[in-house]
């Protein structure tokens, strides 16, 4: 029995691990897309100024 509960409260410890690694992961894909809108966006800007520059 007490094995039984011992196995149990492991495996909860390693669900809960699998859990904070799934919301680590997430955030740093969410910040990575963040990342990402503002170098889409300085790239336009500078593509835009050099189309203006050149006409």
């Amino acid at each position: 029995m007490y094995e039984k509960m011992q196995r149990t409260k492991e495996k909860g410890k390693q669900e809960r691990a699998m859990k904070e690694q799934k919301t680590t992961v997430i955030k740093g894909l969410w910040d990575l897309s963040e990342d990402l809108d503002r170098v889409v966006a300085s790239l336009d800007e500078f593509v835009s100024l050099n189309i203006i520059s050149e006409s």
